[in-house]
């Protein structure tokens, strides 16, 4: 085998060799990105199901909204007091209860949003309204 014959097979081989090295690096590539994926879903699902447990929420207000967005029901801290207020799916006020500071307060309204009952107690004792459709008092007792 003379030289030039040798150093043409030498050639070859080196050509191989790259070959295979660029193929090894396109495999070592994709198991690494393979595992960072894996490793991150994985991350993504055991924070999924371990919920962060909060021990104390400080907040002048709460919106809960359903699954389009509309307000369901609040709490909210206000200059009286802290109420709380309930509406149905079309946004009308449906219950409130309010604490004041001689007083809780509950008031509860028909589907139009008009106040239909109201209990409280008051320093002198339970208070209870009854009102018909058009807002005016039909029962009440002291």
């Amino acid at each position: 085998m003379t030289t030039e014959e040798r150093l043409e097979a030498l050639e070859r081989q080196l050509a191989c060799t790259k070959r295979r090295n660029r193929w090894l690096m396109v495999a070592a590539g994709l198991a690494v990105a393979t595992w960072i994926v894996g490793s991150l879903v994985l991350h993504t699902r055991t924070a999924e199901a371990q919920p962060t447990v909060v021990r104390e929420v400080r907040a002048n207000s709460f919106i809960l909204v359903d699954a389009t967005g509309k307000v369901r029901a609040e709490l909210t801290m206000t200059s009286a007091g802290p109420a709380l207020s309930l509406f149905d799916a079309t946004g009308k006020l449906r219950a409130m209860l309010t604490v004041l500071s001689t007083e809780a307060v509950l008031n509860l309204h028909d589907a139009t949003g008009r106040g239909r009952a109201m209990l409280a107690m008051t320093r002198d004792g339970p208070v209870l309204d009854l009102h018909d459709a058009t807002g005016r008092i039909i029962w009440s007792a002291p």
